[in-house]
């Protein structure tokens, strides 16, 4: 741990293969601590590997809803590929506020923003994902591609939330079958 320092600093050289090795490293022994810096890469969209190394250090997160929050934060200026990956961790880490940003985000005017928001949603892992997917799912507005990823979603759900209520489960099974074209 004590390299941890030192790895964030080689993270954002401008060498590719220096910053890869480096996000590669932090991506296996980062911290919750490391999230911060780490999402500024993202965000710089120069350091190679940071997006994985985001990734793979919130998957093992001790504070997801921390960790969710300065996602959320930092989720409104970010663009293009970068909010995408911030919007792929916001799927991994879960909360009520982090499905809460996402689900804005799939509201938006910007077609791109519009496409990672529904995508990251797609891959919630969390059953409360189940309502805006079936939301976007029955808007008639919503193109193929996306009711298709939403109608996914809400299978994918279903089959893995057997912590849930059968009766929930099926009630979206039900509601996705009615919101197939």
């Amino acid at each position: 741990t004590a390299t941890l320092p030192a790895l964030l600093n080689y993270a954002a050289e401008p060498d590719a293969a220096i910053s890869k090795a480096a996000c590669a490293a932090l991506a296996k022994i980062g911290t919750d601590k490391e999230l911060p810096p780490l999402v500024e890469l993202v965000l710089g969209g120069k350091a190679a590997g940071a997006d994985d190394a985001l990734q793979s250090i919130a998957a093992r997160a001790e504070d997801r809803s921390g960790a969710a929050r300065l996602l959320v934060a930092k989720a409104g200026s970010a663009t293009g590929p970068q909010l995408a990956s911030i919007l792929d961790v916001l799927s991994l880490l879960g909360g009520e506020e982090a499905l809460k940003a996402v689900t804005l985000f799939s509201g938006s005017n910007d077609a791109g923003m519009r496409d990672a928001a529904i995508r990251a949603l797609a891959n919630w892992q969390e059953f409360a994902g189940v309502k805006p997917l079936l939301e976007i799912a029955s808007n008639p507005q919503t193109t193929e591609v996306h009711q298709v990823l939403a109608l996914q979603g809400v299978n994918r759900l279903v089959k893995s939330s057997e912590g849930e209520p059968a009766g929930a489960r099926v009630d979206a099974a039900l509601a996705a079958m009615k919101a197939a074209r």
